[in-house]
């Protein structure tokens, strides 16, 4: 990597024998020993002059950002070469990703946005006759396929699948009212759940391997306690909207 005044060249290489399609690059802001000022951003560009989408993430929440991050193409065994050019704006490019959880604190409050939360073992929804999660827990996507994970109890990874590359609704697993309902297992145009979970732990979660079956740690959704005294979420989403 070499840096003049005015841009950045970064060369990068495939070592493998196969071509790589949308690789992840992730380049520390330490690796830019001199970046021009503080306020400037970088565009990437490839060596035909086309812009390039990337997004800087600020992993330790400092407010500055740690890292530029894109996606790019290496053919096999090959090289590309690419330049940074410094910009004051920082450029807009389109979602590939989103990361949403939704709460409610009762049956009769809208869903909010939320960040974080303490699930414990008395909050099952047969105690407080209602649920409170959107989607049953977090959820997100990408341009392809779309993920949620139930948070209430259940402890399993479950599968949307995507009729376009474009984000789902924020409203998904949400009414008019604001209130918590079941709408993403009818297709719509965005697409629809496509996994039946049931008992299983979908496509991930902690299970208990005995005489070759595995049981799943966690809930169904008749108990109405928890057999752990509470579950922790949720501050991995920032990242998970934040990487495309």
């Amino acid at each position: 990597m070499s840096e003049s005044s005015t841009k950045t060249e970064i060369l990068l290489s495939n070592t493998s024998s196969i071509n790589l399609t949308d690789k992840a690059i992730s380049i520390e802001r330490a690796q830019f020993s001199n970046l021009l000022e503080s306020t400037l951003y970088p565009l990437v560009l490839s060596s035909s002059g086309d812009t390039i989408p990337s997004q800087l993430n600020d992993l330790d929440g400092n407010s500055e950002w740690d890292e530029l991050f894109f996606v790019i193409d290496l053919p096999a065994n090959g090289n590309a070469k690419y330049s940074l050019q410094w910009v004051k704006d920082q450029p807009l490019y389109k979602i590939r990703t989103s990361a949403r959880f939704g709460k409610r604190t009762s049956a009769t409050i809208p869903v909010e946005p939320a960040t974080s939360e303490t699930l414990y073992a008395k909050d099952l929804p047969k105690s407080i006759g209602f649920q409170r999660y959107q989607t049953d827990g977090p959820s997100w996507e990408n341009d392809k396929v779309g993920f949620r994970h139930y948070l209430d109890g259940r402890n399993a990874k479950d599968l949307f699948g995507k009729l376009t590359s474009k984000m789902s609704p924020e409203n998904v697993g949400i009414n008019e009212d604001g209130a918590v309902e079941d709408t993403y297992h009818v297709m719509s145009d965005w697409g629809r759940d496509i996994l039946a979970v049931g008992n299983s732990i979908g496509i991930g979660g902690y299970a208990l391997m005995a005489n070759d079956k595995l049981m799943r740690l966690g809930v169904t959704v008749d108990d109405s306690i928890n057999n752990i005294e509470k579950l922790l979420s949720i501050s991995c989403l920032r990242v998970l909207s934040n990487r495309f």
